[in-house]
């Protein structure tokens, strides 16, 4: 069983830039401005986040990396090796691009925070 936390969970979320709810649906969030991120803690091995509308986006996993995706829209499950606390960001692609961010989902057992 899935365990989902909308965007507009701004206890949970730290948020970077602009972010404002979308129209048609208050729980999914854009990000409006040249540097955007949000953030989120979790622990276990996977989380999974939510991208409702096409957009450039780039993930990094605590200190790691970023991976690009472009013009990724769905659900994008993230596995990682230690279940410990993991620090996801998921940032704009370019200054230009648009962020659209639906939440994210972890297994039982697993938290956010």
């Amino acid at each position: 069983m899935l365990k989902k936390e909308p965007a507009n969970n701004y206890k949970l979320f730290k948020y970077c830039g602009v972010w404002e709810p979308l129209k048609e649906d208050q729980s999914v969030l854009g990000g409006y401005w040249n540097t955007k991120y949000v953030e989120i803690d979790f622990t276990g091995k996977q989380i999974i986040i939510h991208i409702p509308k096409k957009c450039e986006f780039k993930i990094r996993i605590d200190d790691g990396e970023y991976t690009n995706y472009i013009e990724f829209e769905g659900d994008y499950v993230v596995n990682v090796e230690n279940d410990i606390k993991h620090t996801l960001r998921i940032y704009n692609n370019t200054y230009k691009s648009d962020v659209y961010f639906g939440g994210v989902s972890v297994p039982d057992g697993s938290t956010l925070s």
